[in-house]
């Protein structure tokens, strides 16, 4: 079995994980080594994943097995496939945890190549919106602002110089290479709920 490195500050501040039920939650990441060097495992028959996993856990029962990656796939975790009658899975997002790949060939493999057009689409379906999309968001009591230091950013009015269209002249340093550009902040505001 390659060894895996689970980054456990992700995993405790992860959405996905959140919005799967509680008891599946910490499930999470004693599941996570039924993976291969690859990220992936077969599923065709539960009963042999279920062997080396409840080996010392009487409460982990084929049915919450079945339950956890059900619930795992549901919330953009877990994506499965099926190839030449098989049934497999490959964790999402598990790049940085596999082993380095100039030496994952030295493990066993235990699925295929994961169809990278059905994992691109599977995870696309869980993706976060990007700065451009929250910034559209025409949900009621959403507001998004921008607000930064970047150039172009914002118009002056604060009584200094500026150019034509209203922007701040800059100090003449600010082109020196110590001077380091600020990245703008995203405001959420929600309301507050009672």
């Amino acid at each position: 079995m390659a060894p895996r490195l689970i980054d456990f500050p992700a995993l405790w501040s992860s959405d996905k994980l959140y919005a799967c039920a509680s008891w599946a939650r910490c499930e999470y990441a004693w599941l996570y080594g039924l993976a291969d060097a690859h990220g992936s495992f077969e599923l065709t028959n539960l009963r042999v994943a279920h062997g080396p996993v409840s080996a010392i856990r009487e409460d982990l029962t084929l049915d919450k097995l079945e339950a956890c990656l059900k619930e795992f796939n549901e919330h953009g975790l877990l994506f499965t496939w099926s190839q030449n009658g098989k049934k497999y899975g490959h964790w999402t997002n598990c790049e940085g945890r596999l082993p380095p790949k100039s030496i994952r060939d030295r493990y066993a493999r235990f699925a295929p190549p994961v169809p990278e057009k059905e994992l691109h689409e599977y995870r696309a379906t869980f993706s976060t919106p990007d700065v451009e999309s929250i910034k559209t968001d025409s949900r009621p009591g959403l507001d998004v602002a921008m607000t930064g230091y970047g150039e172009g950013e914002g118009k002056g009015d604060g009584g200094g110089e500026g150019d034509e269209e209203g922007n701040p002249s800059r100090p003449s340093d600010a082109a020196s290479p110590s001077a380091q550009t600020v990245p703008a902040p995203i405001v959420i505001s929600m309301p507050a709920t009672t």
